[in-house]
C-alpha cells in the first residue's frame, strides 16, 4: 500500500472537488469522527459521475482509531464494518492512512491541524475521490 502515490492522490483529489473547510483540529487525538459529503467516481475512459457516499456503499460517518489502526462505521449507519489500516504515518501535521480490502485500495491524507481529509479509493477501472471533515470523538 505504501506504493499508492500521495502526490497522485493529492492531484486527483484537488481536481475533483473543493469543499469549504469546516473541520476541527484533531492533533494528538486517538479517535476521530469523519463525515464524507460528496464523492466523485472517474473511469479510465475519462468520464466521471458525482453523488452522495451511499451511492458507492461508503458510510457518511466513519470513526478512525489511530491506536487500533481501524476505520469503523458508526452505530447510526445500521452496519457493523471495520477495515484495518495497513499503513499509518505521521509527518508533521499530515497523517497518511492506507489499506486494501475486498478488491479495493484506499488512501486517506488527513491534515491534523484542520481536520480536513482527502480520500481516494482505487477500484478496477475507476477511482473514487472524496473529502471529509473530521472532529475529535469525546472519550467515554
Amino acid at each position: 500500500m505504501k506504493y499508492l502515490s500521495v502526490a497522485w492522490f493529492l492531484t486527483l483529489a484537488t481536481t475533483f472537488l473543493a469543499l469549504p473547510a469546516a473541520a476541527d483540529d484533531v492533533t494528538g487525538e486517538v479517535e476521530i469522527l469523519c463525515s464524507t459529503l460528496r464523492v466523485k467516481e472517474c473511469f479510465a475512459d475519462g468520464g466521471c459521475v458525482e453523488g452522495p457516499p451511499e451511492t458507492w456503499n461508503i458510510p457518511r460517518f466513519t470513526r478512525i482509531n489511530f491506536d487500533d489502526k481501524t476505520l469503523t462505521t458508526t452505530q447510526g449507519s445500521g452496519e457493523s464494518r471495520t477495515t484495518p489500516i495497513e499503513y499509518f504515518e505521521r509527518e508533521g501535521q499530515l497523517i497518511a492512512l492506507e489499506g486494501a480490502e475486498n478488491g479495493k485500495a484506499f488512501s486517506i491524507l488527513l491534515e491534523a491541524d484542520t481536520g480536513f481529509a482527502s480520500i481516494a479509493i482505487a477500484l478496477q477501472g475507476s477511482v473514487l475521490a472524496g473529502f471529509a471533515d473530521c472532529t475529535p470523538l469525546e472519550s467515554d
